[in-house]
């Protein structure tokens, strides 16, 4: 959401809930599609294809689209003990 192109790190929940907080402060999301979704035993893999609206900042009312991927590797309790995405740029389409 800082426009800065750099990858974000979260190391806690508080930094997942901050940044969740801030994604949906910044957009309103219109569609997501699911492109590609994978799971195994062990890891779990999905990209999705984003369609959302600004609601602040100097793109307000913008339409935008982009798609994220994101790897996790589950352990045998099931819980996730790593996890990895990415996204494209945005592309404006309306």
């Amino acid at each position: 959401m800082a426009g800065t192109g750099t990858l974000t790190e979260l190391h806690t929940a508080d930094d997942r809930k901050a940044f969740i907080q801030e994604f949906y402060d910044h957009y309103t999301v219109r569609d997501i599609e699911v492109v590609k979704r994978y799971f195994d035993d062990w890891f779990f893999f999905h990209e999705l294809r984003w369609t959302v609206e600004s609601r602040k900042g100097p793109h307000v009312g913008g339409v935008f689209r982009y798609h994220t991927a994101e790897y996790a590797e589950v352990s045998a309790a099931g819980l996730v003990v790593a996890h990895i995405g990415h996204g494209t740029d945005q592309i404006k389409i309306g």
